[in-house]
C-alpha cells in the first residue's frame, strides 16, 4: 500500500492489540488514511427542521435542513471532558465544531472497516489538555492502524456490521419487552 509507515516517522501502536503481535498487515499512520475535516458551527436554535442529522462530539445532538458532508461517513469527536464518539452515518450528515468527519486518502481503505477499527482502538488516549481536553489532527495522524488488503477490510466490515445489526436488534428487544414488563408490574402493584 502505498504511503506505509517507515520507522523514522512519530507514531502511536494501535491501544487495544498486543505489542507482540506479529502482523501479516501493514501498520499505516492515519495521516496516510484519512483527512480529518472540521465541522461548523451550528446552534440548536438556528438549525431549520429537517432530516439530516447533526452530530458533535458525543454522537448524533439534532437534525436539520442541509448537509454539510455527504454520507456515508465517520464522525469523530473532537473535544470535550468526556468520551470521545465514534459515529458512523449512512446518509448525508452536518458536523458541528466539536467535531471532525473523515475522508479517505487512499482507494486502499474501506471507510467502514476504518469506522469499526476507530471505534475498537477509541480516541480518549489521544486527548490533550486539561480544561477542555482535544484531539488534534497530528495526534491522530500518528495513531497506528493495521490495514488489511481491501478484500479483507469489506469481509471484516460486513461481519461487524451485522454483528452490530444484532446488537441493536436486541437492545431494542429488551426496550420493549422491559417496557411491558413495568406495565405489567405497575397493574400487579396496584
Amino acid at each position: 500500500m502505498a504511503g506505509e509507515w517507515s520507522t523514522t516517522e512519530a507514531a502511536t501502536y494501535p491501544r487495544g492489540f498486543a505489542r507482540d503481535i506479529d502482523w501479516k498487515w501493514p501498520l499505516v499512520p492515519a495521516r496516510n488514511l484519512v483527512t480529518l475535516n472540521y465541522g461548523r458551527a451550528l446552534k440548536a436554535d438556528t438549525r431549520n427542521p429537517g432530516s439530516v442529522p447533526v452530530y458533535g462530539t458525543n454522537g448524533q445532538c439534532g437534525l436539520h435542513d442541509v448537509p454539510l458532508a455527504q454520507g456515508p461517513g465517520v464522525i469523530l469527536g473532537r473535544k470535550g471532558q468526556g468520551p470521545l464518539g465514534v459515529e458512523w452515518c449512512e446518509s448525508d450528515f452536518w458536523v458541528i465544531d466539536t467535531a471532525y468527519f473523515a475522508s479517505t486518502l487512499t482507494p486502499d481503505l474501506d471507510l467502514k472497516y476504518f469506522y469499526h477499527l476507530v471505534k475498537y482502538v477509541g480516541l480518549n488516549h489521544l486527548k490533550d489538555g486539561t480544561s477542555n481536553p482535544t484531539l488534534s489532527r497530528d495526534t491522530f495522524g500518528a495513531q497506528l492502524f493495521p490495514v488489511p488488503p481491501f478484500a479483507e477490510q469489506k469481509a471484516i466490515a460486513a461481519v461487524l456490521g451485522a454483528l452490530d445489526d444484532k446488537i441493536e436488534l436486541n437492545r431494542r428487544m429488551n426496550a420493549t419487552l422491559g417496557a411491558g414488563r413495568t406495565t405489567r408490574y405497575e397493574v400487579v402493584r396496584l
